[in-house]
């Protein structure tokens, strides 16, 4: 727990404690109350059941009294309990942000590697797109385009980029292509066949396998350009 932190829990507490005192104090006050005794004492009227009017009367006012301190220690801790929640929602929308705030630092930012690592990266990728070429040729259309994204995905996730936790796996793999000097219409193309061929209902055809196979081909000879130029990643012109 930071200080700042620390302070305003130790004020929520403080605030509560006040409230619970300032309460019972009150209440205390208010319930022994007792209206002055005349100096003059008049002669007590009989009521009809034994008790004097004056009796009667003080009755009264005791319990409108006892009404009024119930009233008021239930109006005092309503406050403190308000001014507790708010402290509390204070803390979590503060931690809300700096999560946030470092997810947004986080989300496009590079571990750090040695040059071999720079290196291997795009050489895995590359590998993976010619493993994935050959795939492409098997199966049906929408079956061989999904192993086609999902190899690319593995092999993404070894480039040390972090990860958005907002992100889909999809997304994230899209993104890391991006940051090495690659034809970005590949990536488009692929990653919307692939869309298309996990959540759409319609037949895929020989078409959307020959869109795949020529994506990929790019992607395989960019990537293939890069392993012999580790420097064309992010930022290269």
């Amino acid at each position: 727990m930071n200080r700042g932190r620390g302070w305003i829990v130790a004020g929520a507490t403080l605030v509560v404690l006040l409230a619970v005192w300032a309460a019972s104090t009150s209440r205390v006050d208010i319930l022994t109350f007792r209206e002055p005794k005349p100096t003059t004492p008049t002669p007590p009227q009989q009521g009809e059941s034994g008790r004097t009017v004056d009796d009667r009367q003080t009755e009264a006012s005791e319990e409108v009294l006892e009404w009024a301190g119930t009233v008021f220690v239930v109006l005092l801790s309503l406050l403190a309990l308000a001014a507790l929640t708010i402290l509390v929602g204070a803390v979590w929308l503060r931690r809300r942000r700096a999560e946030r705030e470092r997810r947004r630092e986080g989300a496009g930012a590079r571990v750090d590697h040695d040059d071999a690592f720079d290196q291997e990266v795009p050489d895995a990728i590359a590998q993976a797109a010619e493993d994935q070429l050959t795939a492409l040729t098997a199966g049906t259309p929408r079956n061989a385009i999904v192993a086609c994204w999902l190899g690319l995905e593995e092999a993404a996730a070894t480039a040390g980029i972090a990860r958005d936790p907002a992100e889909t796996s999809a997304e994230f793999t899209a993104r890391t292509l991006s940051t090495y000097a690659v034809n970005d219409t590949a990536i488009t193309v692929l990653s919307a066949l692939y869309r298309e061929a996990r959540f759409s209902e319609h037949t895929l055809t020989e078409a959307h396998r020959s869109a795949a196979v020529d994506a990929l081909r790019q992607l395989r000879a960019d990537f293939s350009r890069t392993v012999q130029d580790p420097s064309a990643h992010v930022g290269s012109p």
